[in-house]
């Protein structure tokens, strides 16, 4: 039909006229390949294994199918395929020896961004945009976009996001935006480089400033438990344009675990970074039982907030953190419960250190009997547990255990403790507090007279927000990751749209966090006037619902504003809040 022969007209004549222009100007887009261990030394075997998905003998032999969707020359378009290639060319920008044509790679990773069209209308707007691309004009824009994080000036990225090759991205882009190609690859691989080519903050163009590949030793290093000031670092590293680049990029998720790792590098809690501190307890703990886990992880002392923080971006994301793959299939309960309080702000790790401590990493129980009273209580038998000395320190034990004594129990057993286990550990404290009437106290609930009032400035119009109400959904996680408290905990209180910088396109969504304890009440007052949130946030799921969504003239993307700008704004808002 005529819908198949515009497909194989668009293919023969613009495809490939877009694989020749790719061969000189396509874009670095490294990722995992900063994180973990042996990447750059594996790429051989990512190669192999492309070659495999996509039923080929060599890369080269690979070619876009016609029909572009996935039955066609050697499985172009097969997910498995897209896949493998996707995989060897994020890792091959940080791998400066291979024999492997990292031209090559991108060229078949950015021609098979084309599979899988929404629709003719897109294909047309391909064709389109792709012929331009190729035009003496259009070539000299798009290198220029992508030399920007190597040898990119302030007046160079001024030019071109200010003059003819913006408006020339803009156009195109908006035509995919006008029918509906938003949620395409090939749309989200040209928007996100034209979003990141002129991302600003505080007057600065920021692709010349900060990029994954430019600054992948940097990493890397940050990532060394052995370096003895990490923090040094970490302040080359999380400047207001890696935070900028960060959000930029989640409005296209196209590396949603990559970002997140970015993201996990720079969290900070009252002034201070969080990943140095707390990926170096990892590795001391890995092997040890959920007591010494919670005590080391959740510190007050050492760790203020940062503990719930970093788990609450990891359960979320279980792959940020290769250090904590011993967490991971629990994360959940982890984040629920680790770092509780008792209902005095105390670490209820801390305060049932006698009982906790008896349960191992494989969740066995070797403790003791009665650890409140080893002696007092093991001398007397069954029925006489209420002597006095017995019950004393019974009751000492259950005003310092408080809500944490039922909380544990919960989870451990979440945790995977068999019944056996459980009982080993409370049997003995629950028959005394039966025996002598002084049952435990319920489990700890946050209580709303400790609540704080938290703004977040979403960088999405109230009116998108209006129009997918699952969005409150995805405010409530940004927000859960970006304030380190249990989702249960935060609530959106009121949305209002918000002009900032003569930007009208921003939502402010005031939560209402509870907290079950005045210490951590105290700990986020503190860490938001000592850094407003708003500078540091990516805002993950919102973003990337938004970049996602069906474009109307109701969503539509909009230039960002720096982000200093919103945390002027927000300077106000905090001190009528808090």
């Amino acid at each position: 039909n005529s819908n198949e022969l515009l497909i194989m007209d668009f293919t023969k004549a613009s495809v490939f006229l877009s694989l020749a222009l790719l061969v000189c100007v396509a874009p670095h887009y490294g990722s995992a390949a900063v994180f973990g261990n042996d990447t750059c030394g594996s790429v051989d075997a990512l190669e192999a294994v492309a070659l495999t998905a996509c039923e080929a003998t060599a890369l080269s032999d690979l070619a876009l199918s016609y029909q572009l969707v996935g039955v066609g020359d050697a499985a172009f378009c097969i997910d498995t395929c897209i896949a493998a290639v996707q995989a060897l060319h994020r890792a091959l920008p940080y791998c400066a020896t291979t024999s492997i044509d990292a031209t090559l790679v991108r060229e078949l990773y950015f021609a098979q961004a084309q599979c899988f069209p929404p629709s003719v209308d897109c294909l047309k707007d391909a064709r389109d945009f792709t012929r331009w691309m190729s035009t003496a004009s259009g070539s000299t824009c798009v290198n220029t976009m992508f030399a920007m994080p190597a040898s990119g000036t302030q007046s160079s990225a001024n030019a071109f996001c200010t003059g003819a090759c913006k408006e020339g991205f803009t156009h195109y882009l908006e035509r995919l935006e006008l029918h509906k190609c938003s949620a395409w690859k090939f749309y989200k691989l040209w928007k996100n480089e034209a979003s990141l080519a002129c991302m600003q903050t505080g007057g600065t163009y920021c692709r010349a400033e900060f990029s994954p590949e430019t600054f992948a030793s940097t990493i890397v290093d940050v990532q060394n438990t052995s370096l003895v000031d990490r923090d040094a670092v970490l302040d080359t590293l999380c400047t207001p344009c890696f935070y900028e680049h960060v959000r930029v990029a989640s409005f296209q998720a196209l590396d949603p675990v990559f970002l997140a790792q970015l993201q996990s590098l720079c969290v900070i809690d009252n002034g201070e970074y969080c990943y140095p501190k707390f990926t170096s307890d990892l590795l001391t703990i890995s092997t040890s039982g959920p007591n010494a886990v919670a005590r080391r992880l959740c510190s007050v002392a050492t760790m203020g907030q940062c503990g719930n923080k970093m788990l609450a971006l990891m359960t979320y994301y279980e792959d940020v953190l290769p250090a904590a793959s011993f967490l991971r299939g629990s994360l959940g309960f982890h984040y629920k419960s680790m770092c509780a309080k008792s209902d005095e702000g105390y670490l209820c790790a801390d305060e049932l250190e006698g009982l906790t401590t008896g349960f191992q990493d494989d969740l066995s129980f070797t403790g003791a009997q009665f650890p409140f009273d080893p002696s007092g209580c093991s001398r007397v038998s069954s029925n006489s547990y209420c002597t006095w000395g017995c019950q004393s320190f019974f009751d000492e034990f259950r005003t310092r255990a408080g809500c944490c004594y039922e909380l544990f129990r919960e989870y451990v057993k979440d945790l995977g403790a068999t019944d056996r286990e459980i009982a080993d550990a409370y049997s003995h404290a629950d028959t005394v507090a039966t025996e002598c009437d002084r049952a435990m106290p319920g489990t700890c609930a946050p209580h709303y007279n400790n609540s704080v009032l938290v703004p977040l400035v979403f960088p999405v119009p109230q009116t998108f927000v209006e129009r997918f109400p699952t969005v409150e959904n995805d405010m409530v996680k940004d927000a859960v990751i970006v304030l380190g408290r249990h989702p249960s905990d935060v609530v959106i209180s009121s949305l209002e749209p918000i002009t900032v910088g003569g930007n009208p396109n921003y939502t402010v969504a005031v939560f209402n966090v509870s907290l079950n304890n005045p210490t951590d009440k105290d700990l986020l007052e503190s860490d938001l006037a000592s850094s407003d949130p708003n500078n540091t946030a990516a805002f993950f799921y919102v973003s990337s619902h938004y970049g996602s969504c069906a474009y109307t003239t109701a969503c539509s993307s909009s230039t960002r504003i720096a982000v200093s700008a919103v945390a002027t704004l927000l300077v106000t808002l905090l001190a009528l809040l808090l």
